[in-house]
């Protein structure tokens, strides 16, 4: 699901990215979240897909915690996790997360 972000949760991703480091451990959402994950995957690789973009794939049985690729003002895109709206990590993602390594075969 593609989110038009405000320029303020713009702000508020590109500092927590800026002030920590990104979490060595991938988070483990539902499979049934890896097609999604997949999809919007290749989809925010598209030239296309505008910097600050966001498109979240899944969220946690109970809704409170969300997963989401975003790419960033550096053409950089990172896996953010939030937990009830607030950002609690970001990663790297490498082809060897499981969930997208079938996005590059």
């Amino acid at each position: 699901m593609s989110r038009e972000l405000s320029e303020e949760n713009i702000e508020v991703i590109e500092d927590f990215i800026s002030y920590n480091p990104p979490s060595p451990y991938l988070p483990n959402p539902s499979i049934s979240d890896q097609e999604n994950a997949i999809n919007d995957w290749n989809r925010i690789n598209e030239p296309d897909v505008p910097v600050t973009s966001y498109l979240q794939f899944g969220s946690d049985g109970y809704g409170m915690t969300s997963y989401g690729f975003y790419k960033s003002r550096s053409e950089k895109i990172y896996l953010v996790v939030a937990f009830i709206n607030n950002i609690s990590s970001y990663h790297n993602v490498t082809s060897e997360w499981y969930f997208i390594k079938r996005a590059w075969q």
